[in-house]
């Protein structure tokens, strides 16, 4: 079986030394960081041999790649050998640089999830809303909207166990990413889950961190997600309900990835022109949030958006990812340039998290000379290089840096979750509107 063979010395520096050869360094220390060992790399590459689909284009040779789930139970050895001499064959053949390869926007979550095959250990918390919490919604007229997503495992987390339970520290309202799951239990698709765990260990309680899942659940519809009217108007109304449920005057938001630019304008509230039929979220609740903190949320767009064809929904126009066609804002999607258009600040305090290495967002998160990861209202903000490349791990090994950044509104000088010779990014002050590099 894939993991146990994975696991034997002789069998990781044999095939180690394969992948230096098939793959360039460069790639391989950049897309591997989510690997806690050699046999992460292995898996990597093994993954990537999966039931290919080439397709080379004359005028840029570039790689296009659809990966199918494979079952890491039903691999072998041989197998392995086998995709490993197969993809040689086809690197020889069309000299393709891996190194400018372009993944499918479907598929590029699924790669950085499946790069570790061994599972990833998820902690041990009462997945779920309490039957307090979703009593009160049925009572308070949000029951139509089923918070609880238990079509999901995951699918939701927070609430009082009884009325004599308190709320003692502002509650936290979390936003996921583009196919997540709120606490989920798969692979590096476990949403919240680490973050949530990390806070109960420093006090706070489920009474007091609250998140729903939005969207299909399913990393191969990732291509089909946008800032739609739908999962506006559902996160609106979860945020609105935590407020009314806690009865707390401030909360703090936690976002990663999509759920970066959903929970934006879920907090600026207002009009929405960026929709076929416009509608209004209602009055601001930015007064209402002590902290806001964005991790890799692709604020200028996604540069893959631009590349790959725009009949991806994710990529349109609109509401979309798209970035744009020249130097600035022009041609971003309606949606994004409202949302930065719109000076209302996210909260009290606003802070933004990313990695130069992210294997999704890529390209340094640099789109037309700016950080995409960094909007015009932060603060501050802090970057990773190549020690958390992952952009699924970016939103659980800062899991101490969003702690102290709701508890002291500041970074730390040094991240506990990283090892010793790990060496974190700067910490960059900046004035409103200057989110571009120097």
């Amino acid at each position: 079986m894939i993991t146990s063979f994975l696991s034997n010395q002789s069998t990781q520096s044999s095939l180690n030394y394969q992948l230096q050869i098939m793959f360039p360094s460069e790639r391989i220390s950049q897309s591997t960081q989510c690997s806690p060992s050699i046999s992460g790399r292995i898996a990597f590459a093994w993954l990537k041999l999966q039931k290919f689909q080439v397709d080379t284009h004359a005028s840029n040779s570039v790689f296009l790649c659809r990966t199918i789930l494979y079952n890491q139970q039903q691999a072998t050895l041989s197998d392995l050998a086998y995709y490993i001499k197969w993809i040689r064959a086809i690197i020889l053949q069309y000299q393709i640089n891996i190194k400018y390869q372009i993944i499918y926007m479907r598929t590029a979550l699924a790669l950085s999830t499946l790069a570790v095959l061994a599972s990833v250990a998820t902690a041990d918390i009462e997945r779920g809303l309490t039957s307090h919490f979703s009593n009160w919604l049925k009572n308070n007229n949000y029951g139509q909207y089923k918070f609880e997503r238990t079509d999901l495992v995951g699918g939701a987390y927070g609430g009082k166990s009884s009325d004599s339970d308190t709320v003692d520290n502002i509650p936290i309202v979390f936003f996921h990413g583009n196919s997540d799951i709120a606490v989920g239990t798969q692979g590096l698709f476990t949403g919240m889950t680490k973050p949530i765990t990390y806070f109960l260990s420093q006090g706070y309680k489920k009474s007091e961190m609250y998140i729903t899942t939005w969207g299909p659940g399913s990393q191969w519809q990732a291509q089909n997600q946008i800032h739609g009217k739908e999962y506006l108007t559902y996160l609106r109304q979860f945020t609105e309900a935590v407020l009314a449920y806690t009865g707390a005057p401030k909360i703090h938001v936690i976002s990663h990835s999509m759920g970066v630019t959903l929970a934006r304008r879920v907090i600026k509230g207002g009009q929405v022109n960026a929709d076929a039929t416009p509608y209004n979220l209602g009055p601001s609740l930015a007064s209402k949030v002590d902290t806001f903190i964005g991790i890799a949320g692709a604020n200028y767009g996604l540069v893959n958006c631009y590349l790959i064809p725009l009949s991806f929904p994710t990529c349109n126009q609109l509401n979309g990812f798209y970035p744009g066609d020249m130097y600035g804002v022009q041609g971003l999607s309606q949606y994004l340039r409202d949302l930065n258009n719109d000076q209302i600040k996210e909260g009290d305090n606003v802070f933004a998290i990313f990695s130069t290495s992210d294997d999704l967002i890529s390209y340094g998160d640099v789109v037309y000379g700016q950080y995409t990861s960094v909007w015009p209202t932060v603060q501050a903000y802090k970057t990773f290089t190549f020690q958390i490349s992952c952009h699924m791990k970016l939103r659980d090994e800062t899991a101490a840096d969003q702690y102290n950044l709701i508890t002291k509104h500041a970074f730390k000088t040094v991240n506990p979750f990283l090892e010793e010779s790990a060496v974190e990014g700067p910490i960059v002050e900046l004035n409103q509107s200057k989110a571009f590099l120097e």
